[in-house]
């Protein structure tokens, strides 16, 4: 194993010893190549034993994630072009703590094999397809990821891809679109743009994505130190001792398609999207999805329950307009782009919760509309910063279940206490600048349940040295209160994380 890790390592070094060179000749034929190279060190910033259980963060150092990537791209037509991504990604952690008795005794060796070294094929070749352009057509093939939807730290519309979420849960690629931690699927993409208007629409384009069966569904682990808290003991009936839970992921095969389509265009300066989406649910990207009960034994004290994955529609809308006279009512410089998502979901299937353990959870499926305001502004504000713009970003987010139930609650994840209220409430605020001719970049993410109360805050500095290293240092920091610590944000409120990574990109 170290050995072909070490091969595969010196190629990829080989390659960006030519880092200055991006763009090579092969048969005749144009070769682009980018990537980076990058290490980080997580270190335990808050842990509380009490609260986390057997997820609990020890004092220090608790990750050290190594990524190798790879981007090449190579034209065989002025039409065509054939993109291959790699990535070696892994965590020294646990050679370091392999004989470490806290994380044997809390089984994270369990999480060896897939987080420490992610060498299968379906791993290091993260996307590969073939794109084909001609006039108003685009078709693409492969294994990819297609982003819909525009809204940050919460996604919305962006629902095509599942997350990999074994690493910092939701708050790892939050800030930058989840282009790293979306989950590439096989998949059959064709954009047509027939004609440059038809009346007040210009540039109609339609798009089609069909998924042929390769399901995928948010990948966590059970065995690691950002895991979900196991179900919660004053939920479940009182003679359980013992969980057993069965994950029934659909299999990889054609009868399990996926497939949607988009509706694009500009319309009285505004830009238009209506998405339609045929698929299995991503449930909330972080959270186990529902359970059903498989076997109950009262003897033993084993309950049995058994993940499922059901499918549903879901229809979005998206709009961008820039506010244009906003500059001139408040004499600023740049007008703000005004956003808005709005995603609506059908028979979306939530566990019951009476408050009775002796009333095991149900089922039951309800709609849900979410709709997402929004505004970006890059605003001078000349005593934080007089010589660069500051980009501000915030959004406002409602979740609201229709027809939500008198009699009994739904739950988010199956034996918690955390439930799905009628109505959810949501804000972010992104901001960055940057200092000393880009030199300095310092950015921040919040992001707020107001219905729970529960935030976190991602803040990180990036350093621009020359053309190819682009230090980093920051943080995650995941906040509850006493009774919230097992409820939305607050699942991660005792994992608290400073990290420095150095990335040498070419």
């Amino acid at each position: 194993m170290l050995k072909k890790i070490g091969l595969l390592t010196l190629f990829l070094l080989f390659l960006c010893s030519s880092s200055y060179a991006v763009e090579y000749g092969l048969f005749g034929k144009e070769l682009n190549i980018t990537g980076y190279i990058s290490q980080e060190f997580a270190f335990a910033a808050h842990s509380d034993k009490e609260v986390a259980g057997k997820y609990y963060d020890d004092p220090g150092l608790h990750s050290a994630y190594y990524t190798l990537y790879l981007d090449t791209t190579l034209w065989l037509t002025q039409d065509i072009h054939v993109r291959l991504i790699n990535r070696l990604m892994g965590d020294w952690i646990y050679t370091m703590k392999k004989h470490n008795d806290s994380w044997r005794d809390r089984n994270f060796q369990r999480s060896n094999t897939p987080l420490h070294l992610e060498l299968t094929p379906y791993d290091v070749i993260r996307e590969a397809y073939i794109n084909y352009m001609r006039g108003g057509l685009v078709v693409r093939i492969g294994k990819q990821q297609i982003a819909w939807g525009q809204a940050d730290g919460v996604r919305l519309c962006d629902i095509v891809n599942p997350l990999d979420i074994s690493r910092e849960s939701l708050f790892r690629d939050s800030d930058e679109g989840y282009e790293t931690t979306r989950i590439p699927l096989f998949l059959i993409k064709v954009d047509y743009t027939p004609v440059e208007s038809i009346g007040p629409i210009w540039e109609p384009t339609i798009e089609f994505v069909f998924n042929p069966g390769d399901i995928r569904t948010p990948r966590f682990f059970d065995n690691s130190i950002w895991s979900p808290h196991d179900p919660d003991p004053a939920t479940l009936p009182p003679w359980v001792r013992r969980v057993n839970i069965i994950d029934d992921r659909p299999d990889r095969q054609l009868d399990h398609n996926e497939w949607g389509f988009r509706l694009i265009g500009n319309i009285w300066d505004t830009r238009l999207t209506f998405n339609f989406w045929r698929g299995y649910r991503n449930y909330w990207d972080g959270v186990v999805p529902p359970v059903e009960i498989a076997g109950a034994n009262p003897q033993t004290g084993t309950l049995t329950l058994r993940k499922f994955y059901p499918k549903g529609n879901s229809y979005g809308i998206t709009a961008t307009r820039e506010w244009y006279s906003f500059r001139k009512i408040f004499k600023g410089q740049v007008n703000p782009i005004l956003r808005l998502e709005l995603l609506f979901q059908d028979d979306f299937v939530f566990n019951t919760f009476t408050g009775n353990p002796l009333r095991p959870n149900q089922k039951d499926e309800k709609d849900i509309l979410t709709y997402m305001l929004g505004f970006d502004w890059p605003c001078w504000i000349k005593f934080i910063n007089p010589e660069k713009e500051i980009f501000i970003s915030g959004q406002f987010f409602h979740r609201h279940i229709l027809n939500y139930p008198d009699d009994y609650k739904l739950q988010v994840g199956p034996y918690t206490d955390w439930i799905a209220r009628e109505d959810m409430f949501y804000s972010t605020l992104l901001t960055r600048t940057s200092y000393f001719h880009d030199f300095i970049k310092p950015q921040i993410l919040a992001v707020v349940d107001w219905t729970y109360g529960t935030w976190w805050l991602k803040p990180k500095i990036k350093f621009e040295y020359g053309n190819n290293w682009r230090p980093e240092i920051g943080g995650i920091f995941v906040f509850a209160g006493a009774n919230d610590y097992r409820r939305e944000f607050g699942h991660w409120a005792d994992r608290d994380e400073v990290y420095i990574k150095l990335t040498y990109q070419f």
